[in-house]
């Protein structure tokens, strides 16, 4: 939340906690689907020449986010 509000992207160790979580408990999917509302507010409170470059940042930790829940017992399955 705090990196929408100040329109950059979430810090890169934040992923290593997306593997703790995806151990941990089923809700990580909850994490998952809060990227996009985040990374939308952060794009439109960005200045136009930034949003290219923070869009496609936010792809990346999305993308990264989704590997990062692959790291399970349960590999892929654990997404379904």
């Amino acid at each position: 939340m705090r990196a929408a509000e100040e329109v950059r992207t979430p810090p890169w160790w934040s992923l290593a906690l997306m593997v703790f979580w995806t151990n941990l408990h089923g809700s990580f999917l909850i994490g998952l689907a809060l990227i996009a509302p985040f990374a939308l507010e952060a794009f439109l409170r960005a200045s136009t020449e930034k949003r290219v470059g923070l869009a496609m940042r936010w792809a990346l930790f999305a993308a990264l986010a989704t590997l990062a829940t692959l790291v399970h017992a349960y590999g892929p399955g654990a997404l379904t």
